[in-house]
């Protein structure tokens, strides 16, 4: 079990943990509501005391709230015990300032480059994935096939934060081409 304390900026500004594993997590102190979104999904409200089971793991959470704050949040494979680690995670994640709408990129039977890696020096707070095609589009890494990355079903957009910086590649089994928009958000 891990706790991490987290000062909270308030308004829009947030803090992103790399948790490195565990299945629940609960609210040890919070002095108002706060937004948790855990593994880039959507951002539900908790408050003090409330937990939450996520059977495929936590590999990170999102936090933030309206108001500035001080958080302990405790990670754990198990059912929370008394036996604690705390880390302090004074980690403000930066908000983005300016978003950059890619054209839409023809998505083929192998993989295709989405978007290089960012330059060194340069942080992207976040990727914005849309597809526009009519069929399944898998995304990920170079290595990306039809059963492995993140599927976005057509109409569909994914919100990567955590690996921004990385290269993205897509890949469809459709005979037509899939066209996918890349927004950055810098």
């Amino acid at each position: 079990m891990t706790d991490y304390t987290v000062i909270l900026p308030g308004g829009l500004g947030g803090v992103a943990l790399a948790t490195g594993g565990g299945k629940y997590y609960r609210i040890l102190q919070a002095s108002s509501p706060i937004a948790v979104s855990v593994n880039g999904g959507t951002p539900l409200a908790r408050a003090q005391g409330e937990q939450q089971h996520v059977p495929g793991g936590i590999h990170s959470l999102r936090l933030s709230s309206a108001a500035a704050q001080t958080v302990v949040v405790s990670v754990t494979a198990g059912g929370l015990d008394d036996g604690r680690v705390t880390q302090t995670a004074p980690v403000e994640l930066a908000q983005a300032t300016t978003l950059t709408d890619g054209a839409p990129i023809a998505v083929l039977a192998a993989a295709t480059p989405l978007i290089a890696a960012a330059a060194s020096g340069v942080y992207r707070a976040g990727l914005r994935f849309w597809n526009q095609g009519s069929a399944d589009v898998m995304i990920g890494g170079a290595g990306v096939t039809l059963t492995s990355g993140v599927r976005i079903p057509p109409g569909g957009v994914w919100v990567e934060e955590t690996g921004a910086d990385a290269a993205w590649y897509g890949i469809t089994a459709a005979a037509a081409t899939n066209s996918v928009s890349v927004q950055v958000l810098t």
